[in-house]
């Protein structure tokens, strides 16, 4: 296995129903609000199926549920959610917590995300949550952006969030330079003290290039700055096709 698994307590902390942290409703939210065509392209889809890669809380199908209902009232019966999980003790607590709703199936299938099972043009929405910070190696960056390519449809849509190394960012419009960092340099961080648990984090132009060189357009939609973690960026990622001239422009990084 090329990605270690969370720690058992990073799960049990996460699994708490007083904590409000890591939800990818959150996130989805600031997509929605930096992007409101993205929305209506959602709303007015006649099914839905949405993938997640990695969930620390079954707080997360909760709400990505409710999110569905909410924007799609007249459509979200034909919808599915997946989540693909490599832990096993994540997928315990799902199973045993989280409980399933009627009219919107989910499943949740142990998975590591740079190698999914499931079938190509699987996805309208696939969400990654900051879990391409638990990707140590630029190999294993690039077999995630390969997956994320085969796996979205061709009208999908991938939305990635990821933290980047701040001791390569120049104070600019963009708030990064253009300076690779090789896995030596790369920073590593614990997410929360105590939780046996490190992350990784590239520069915000190898994860573009990375993407880019896997048939992906990628537009930066926000920046959010974490005092702990540093730099977090909202990136919303659609396949190149060939036929559509409209999309190169999602490429540039605008954070107005």
């Amino acid at each position: 296995m090329r990605r270690i698994a969370p720690t058992e307590r990073y799960y049990r902390y996460f699994d708490c129903k007083e904590n409000p942290k890591c939800e990818a409703s959150d996130s989805l939210n600031i997509y929605l609000d930096k992007d409101p065509d993205l929305a209506e392209r959602i709303a007015r889809k006649e099914s839905i199926t949405l993938g997640l890669l990695g969930s620390a809380t079954y707080r997360n199908p909760e709400n990505l549920v409710r999110f569905l209902k909410k924007l799609r009232p007249d459509n979200y019966t034909n919808d599915k959610i997946v989540i693909e999980e490599i832990s096993d003790i994540a997928v315990d607590i799902h199973k045993k917590k989280f409980k399933p709703d009627a009219e919107i199936p989910v499943s949740m299938t142990k998975m590591d995300m740079t190698e999914m099972g499931v079938q190509s043009k699987s996805f309208d929405i696939l969400i990654s949550d900051f879990t391409i910070n638990f990707i140590s190696s630029i190999e294993d960056i690039n077999r995630f952006f390969k997956e994320i390519e085969r796996s979205i449809k061709d009208d999908g849509v991938a939305l990635v969030s990821v933290s980047c190394n701040k001791n390569f960012m120049d104070k600019n419009k963009y708030g990064y330079n253009q300076e690779n960092i090789s896995p030596k340099q790369v920073k590593t961080f614990s997410v929360y003290k105590g939780l046996g648990l490190k992350q990784w984090m590239f520069t915000l132009p190898q994860y573009i290039e990375i993407a880019k060189n896997n048939g992906l357009d990628v537009q930066v939609l926000t920046r959010r700055d974490n005092e702990k973690m540093g730099p977090q960026f909202f990136l919303k990622i659609q396949k190149r096709l060939e036929e559509s001239d409209d999309r190169s422009s999602n490429s540039k990084h605008d954070f107005n």
